[in-house]
């Protein structure tokens, strides 16, 4: 459960982060990327820091089936369970 929670925080902050004018009241695991101000550049911006931090790589077909920031938690966690 600690690497879930370490996960969500750092990828809510970092995707508040990216989103210009947006705060953490208005972004959690349910929001949807496409709601958000966020282009495709900044997601895969995005994903570039996680795979930095968590020293993963995730693969191309990922990045077609993330819909949520969520999805983005779920990619990190799933790494530790493998």
């Amino acid at each position: 459960m600690g690497v879930k929670m370490n996960a969500e925080k750092f990828v809510v902050d970092l995707v508040v982060k990216k989103c210009s004018g947006a705060n953490h009241a208005d972004i959690n695991c349910d929001s949807s990327l496409s709601s958000l101000p966020l282009g495709s550049l900044k997601v895969l911006e995005i994903v570039h820091e996680i795979e930095s931090k968590y020293a993963i790589d995730i693969d191309e077909k990922q990045l077609f089936e993330i819909e949520k920031v969520g999805d983005l938690v779920n990619l990190v966690s799933g790494v530790g369970s493998e």
